[in-house]
Parts: structure tokens; C-alpha cells; sequence
């Protein structure tokens, strides 16, 4: 999924099916085309159903989805998710959970319940019902921004990773998918001296770990890098100590990852500032012990 600009301040949401060989499967297809600007699209996929639910920033105050079928022909019209009196809702995130077939939406969420930003979240049915309706995930005295989930199938657990604004570190606390015990205790996944952000988590089916990267300010060199950290379920203890994924000159900016169970390891992706002012697309493979396969590479470069 993707956003389209159509102009400064208007913003679509598309989406394009890709076959395993990295063809394009028929053509992009439009999720919403709402006059206002549509940001920030995550989408996760139900198995048990065939369906996507796809949600996204709307108007830059309150969160949207849409159920879309398996060829991404709509299921159902674009549907409100969020979005308190007074509040502005932003960042989305999504993921599915095999116990229950139903999505699991987090958001930050500024304005409400007081005057900071804290985490809420929602459960929502494969089939676009709301399950479980604006659940306070954390709230601190700390700004809290841009949280990302993964799902733990076996603990039933969503592990849910954010930035916090008011010291620039990263932090984790998992919850049972069903959103209503916390399961891990929050953990200070980097409290470096210098800035973390746009962080992104996910799980390792085989270790039964997850791996957190983060862009890492890097003080002493003056770029932000990319950086990765190993975290046991449970307790939330630390396994190791955080590791560079990508320290190229240059800014590396945006990390994702996503996990294969058939090598047992992640691929993560990041844009790179490179010397001729160019933004290009780089990879590097991480094995579910934390070590590098390979050297990072090249998946796209700037015309």
C-alpha cells in the first residue's frame, strides 16, 4: 500500500498486488480517495478469511481502514476507526491475530485523555467490526509517537515498540491480543544519549524472539544509522547488546523489517542519503541471532 500525491495537501491511498517473483499482479487499486489528505497506510492480511485490512492517517486527526478481499476488490466502504472530540489520532500501525481472526490497530493519540500524546489501541474483526473500541495502551508524561507491532503467535501477544519524544529513546511493552492484560513489562529497548526514532519491530517464529531496529543518531559521526536489538518475551530482558545493521556514510533513514520463517531470518530495508544527494533503497539479511548475513546492498537507486 502506498500514499499518491496528487497535490501538496491531498494525498491518496493505493494499493498494488505483487506475485512472489516480484511481478506486479494486475493494476493499483484506489482504497480511498476522500478529499482530505490520506497518510501513513499499514495493512495486514487475514488467512482464515482472505481478507486485508488496510488503515491509514486521515485529514492528519483521525484514523481510517477498509476491509479489502483477497484480489483487493473491496469488501466493504472505508470505515472511521478513530478520532476523539478534541483529539488528533496519527501514525497507525496493524496487525492480525491467528487467536480470534481479528486486527489489532494502534495509534498515538494527542489531546485526549490530557494535554500529551499518549498510545491507544482496537480491535477489529475480519469482517470490520469493532471488537474492543479506543483502549488506553500507555500513557507517561513523555510525548509517545509512532508505535509498531508484531504479533507473537506463540503467547498470543502483541509486542508494540514507540519512540518517546521527550528523551528521543525507544521502548517495547507486549499485551495479549485480545488487549486487555499487559503481558511484558515495558522495556527500554535504547536509552542511548543520542536521538532513536522510526522504530519498527517484529518476531522470529523459531527463536521465539523479536528484533527491534531503530534509526540511531549517530553523536560521534554526525548520521543517523540504522541499529538493531534482540528482546526476550516474558520479561523483556535485553538478549545482547544493540548492533549496527547499517553505518555507511550518509544518512540511513525509515527502517523496516519483515521476518521468513523458511531461512529463519529478517530482511531489513532502509533509504539511504547518499553522497550525490540522491535517496536510494538498501537491504541487509539478519539472522534470528543477531548476526549479518552478507553485506548490506542495493534494492533501488535513484534515477
Amino acid at each position: 500500500v502506498y500514499e499518491f500525491a496528487f497535490s501538496g495537501t491531498d494525498r491518496d491511498i493505493y494499493a498494488q498486488l505483487v506475485n512472489a517473483d516480484g511481478t506486479l499482479n494486475g493494476s493499483p487499486v484506489v482504497i480511498t480517495q476522500a478529499s482530505n489528505d490520506e497518510r501513513f497506510p499499514k495493512i495486514s492480511f487475514s488467512p482464515a478469511v482472505n481478507r486485508f485490512l488496510i488503515v491509514w492517517e486521515h485529514a492528519a486527526k483521525d484514523i481510517r481502514g477498509r476491509i479489502m478481499n483477497a484480489d483487493l476488490t473491496p469488501y466493504a466502504a472505508a470505515f472511521f476507526i478513530d478520532g476523539f472530540a478534541g483529539g488528533v489520532s496519527q501514525h497507525p500501525d496493524v496487525r492480525y491475530r491467528v487467536t480470534g481472526d481479528d486486527f489489532c490497530v494502534v495509534w498515538t493519540e494527542t489531546g485526549n485523555p490530557g494535554a500529551g500524546s499518549d498510545l491507544f489501541g482496537e480491535l477489529i474483526g475480519s469482517d470490520g467490526t469493532i471488537l474492543r473500541d479506543d483502549i488506553l495502551i500507555r500513557d507517561t508524561t513523555a510525548d509517545l509517537y509512532r508505535p509498531d507491532l508484531c504479533y507473537n503467535a506463540t503467547r498470543d501477544e502483541m509486542f508494540m515498540i514507540y519512540e518517546s519524544a521527550t528523551n528521543g529513546n525507544v521502548y517495547g511493552l507486549g499485551f495479549d491480543g485480545g488487549l486487555t492484560v499487559t503481558t511484558t513489562p515495558v522495556v527500554a529497548i535504547s536509552e542511548a544519549a543520542n536521538t532513536q526514532d522510526f522504530a519498527a519491530v517484529e518476531w522470529s517464529s523459531a527463536s521465539n524472539e523479536y528484533l527491534a531496529i531503530y534509526e540511531s543518531d549517530e553523536a560521534t559521526v554526525g548520521d543517523d544509522h540504522v541499529r538493531g536489538q534482540r528482546i526476550e518475551p516474558v520479561d523483556g530482558n535485553l538478549v545482547g547488546t544493540s548492533f549496527l545493521i547499517a553505518g555507511a556514510a550518509g544518512d540511513e533513514q525509515d527502517p523496516e523489517l519483515d521476518y521468513s520463517s523458511a531461512s529463519n531470518s529478517y530482511m531489513v530495508t532502509w533509504d539511504w542519503l547518499t553522497g550525490d544527494g540522491d535517496w536510494d533503497v538498501m537491504g541487509q539479511e539478519v539472522k534470528a541471532d543477531g548476526t549479518l548475513q552478507g553485506s548490506n546492498f542495493q534494492i533501488s537507486q535513484s534515477p
